[in-house]
């Protein structure tokens, strides 16, 4: 005779176990939802409207971590009553075996674990990205409270701007010009520091109107970069300032900050398939991006000196165009590192890699510069020498590879706003150090070789252009890899840090999903196997466990982040103590 099921059972312990999972759940991820507002709404940064928004939208992330100790205090309260009112005894008495009483709490853990997984892996991710823009990307918002509380405006992405106002005031949209929202500040301040902290440049006006816009200006052309930004555009009123960006006195003057999209770069705002993208296509996340470029740009920088030294080799002549877009042409023979100056005469001296002489084609001659003027005028000058300078740090915004052109002791004849020849005026109150009609230097800044090839190489994904880069330190020149070595290493390093955080994130999700069935099935069997204690003390023995498991895939997420791999058994290791202990706890119920 085949044991029919106990269907009947199970529907009654299932319909009282998901009543109590339902209220439980719904109390606690609304206490979750109201302390996560708190912060925010106390700062400023939501009003009471946006702060009931801010609470429903993360009713449903706090899901990931209230669902499963819901579940597992539905599951304690349902099983211990069903033992203390001797329902288990007459069911086992009726020849229902502990393995069958459990049956709906293994379904309600199966259910439960696929729904977590479910909403960590696709829907949660976008209500964190919701929460995260109601409180930051709302710009208008974010400058108005900033300086209502007297704190200094730091803008995201311009690192060392610090914008301070007296009082500020919304003005609302303006369809002309395109902007979503405008403002008026009084009583202005900005101040930019550098790296070190100290004070590179400030500026102050007695007022500035705002307007800000919403573009999709990510990056400069070629990038492919399509990100959404919020465009600031400040124009002070009796400006004053000194230092870079700021040219003494204006009645009016303008600039712009752009506020890049901040969310990108967060890796628990995507879904699985989404992370599982990342790993062919890093360039995604603009912390990567960044270093890509700049690694690109470098790499365009040791073309373009190729392609320099080759056409001196081959023509005499190499081609430039200057910011206005007008051709300069030199004239010389070839180029040559120079050495890095050293105040110790003992070191070892090595070339600078961002610094090449232009060699004449004869010894004493004079290196040539011809510029194409408007209506087709040239302008010819003579160096008695010549540098070809890199940056430090390459322009990543610029898109183009630039140089300066070093002139020294340049002769050359003053040519007027018409582009006719004018007569030198000589000083005669000055020093002349140099000969009539001769300059000791002159730099051309900001000219890109005709040749550039920057285009291309930002055109190129990331691994493709660190196969380009390791060809050619691997075939070209030693000297290269002075430059290449930190931006290479730093792109290496981003990506690697990248891959060690998807797969931190990918497995906590699952093991967050695993523990859910496993919570369920502890507070069950602790709760047949302790049927004459308190239910308050039945959840406890479930409770401490199961927070021991949570604490442990949050410090093996953070390792794995760090160390990659090596944190796994951690992050996993919780999981499978709290495993472990369910099925010593279950020997012990059915012994017993």
């Amino acid at each position: 005779m085949i044991k029919r099921a106990p269907t009947t059972l199970w529907i009654y312990l299932l319909i009282d176990l998901w009543k109590l999972i339902l209220l439980t759940t719904a109390v606690l991820v609304t206490v979750t939802a109201f302390a996560l507002a708190v912060k925010p709404l106390a700062d400023g940064k939501l009003g009471p409207e946006d702060a009931l928004k801010y609470m429903l939208l993360g009713m449903v992330p706090m899901l990931q971590y209230v669902l499963p100790f819901a579940a597992c205090f539905g599951a304690t309260l349902a099983y211990h009553r069903f033992a203390s009112d001797n329902e288990m005894t007459a069911a086992s008495a009726g020849g229902v075996s502990h393995r069958a009483i459990l049956v709906p709490g293994l379904i309600t853990g199966l259910i439960l674990a696929v729904v977590v997984l479910v909403l960590a892996n696709s829907v949660m991710p976008r209500f964190l990205k919701k929460m995260a823009e109601l409180v930051t990307m709302d710009a208008a918002k974010f400058i108005e409270s900033s300086i209502k509380r007297g704190e200094a405006l730091r803008i995201p992405g311009n690192d060392g701007t610090m914008i301070y106002a007296d009082s500020v005031q919304r003005l609302g949209p303006d369809p002309r010009s395109g902007s979503f929202e405008r403002m008026w500040l009084g009583g202005l301040l900005v101040v930019q520091l550098d790296a070190e902290g100290k004070v590179r440049s400030q500026g102050s006006a007695r007022e500035a109107a705002v307007w800000l816009r919403r573009t999709n200006a990510g990056g400069p052309e070629g990038r492919g970069s399509t990100r959404a930004s919020t465009e600031i555009i400040v124009k002070p009123k009796d400006a004053s300032g000194f230092g870079p960006g700021f040219r003494g006195a204006n009645s009016e003057s303008l600039f712009t900050l752009q506020v890049p999209n901040s969310f990108s770069d967060n890796i628990k705002f995507l879904s699985i398939g989404e992370m599982n993208g990342l790993y062919k296509n890093p360039q995604r996340i603009d912390s990567i991006d960044r270093h890509r470029v700049t690694m690109a740009m470098v790499l365009a920088e040791r073309r373009s000196l190729d392609g320099i030294a080759e056409s001196l080799r081959a023509t005499g002549t190499a081609r430039f165009k200057d910011p206005f877009g007008q051709e300069v042409v030199l004239r010389a023979a070839d180029i040559r590192p120079t050495f890095i100056q050293s105040t110790d005469p003992a070191a070892k001296r090595e070339r600078d890699p961002r610094t090449y002489r232009v060699v004449p084609a004869r010894k004493g001659e004079s290196i040539v510069i011809e510029r194409q003027l408007e209506g087709g005028r040239v302008q010819r000058q003579t160096a008695a020498d010549a540098y070809i300078r890199f940056p430090s740090t390459p322009d990543i915004d610029r898109g183009t590879a630039t140089l300066t052109l070093q002139l020294l002791r340049v002769a050359a004849v003053p040519i007027g706003s018409d582009g006719e020849v004018e007569a030198p005026v000589a000083d005669p109150a000055a020093p002349t150090p140099t000969g009539f009609g001769e300059v000791e230097q002159r730099p051309l800044a900001d000219l890109a070789f005709i040749g550039d090839q920057s285009k291309d190489l930002l055109a190129m994904p990331t691994g493709d252009l660190l196969a380009r880069a390791d060809e050619r330190l691997r075939d070209i020149k030693p000297i290269d890899r002075q430059v290449l070595d930190e931006p290479m290493k730093s792109l290496r390093e981003g990506i690697d840090e990248l891959f060690r955080e998807i797969l931190s994130k990918q497995h906590e999700r699952f093991a967050h999903s695993s523990a859910c069935l496993i919570m369920v099935l502890i507070g069950s069997v602790m709760a047949l196997r302790l049927r004459d204690a308190l239910p308050l003390t039945v959840y406890l023995w479930a409770f401490f466990p199961a927070l021991v498991c949570t604490l442990a895939i949050s410090g093996g997420q953070q390792m794995t982040h760090g160390q990659g791999a090596w944190g796994l058994p951690l992050l996993w290791g919780g999981v499978a103590a709290l495993s472990a202990f369910v099925l010593f706890e279950y020997a012990r119920l059915i012994r017993h």
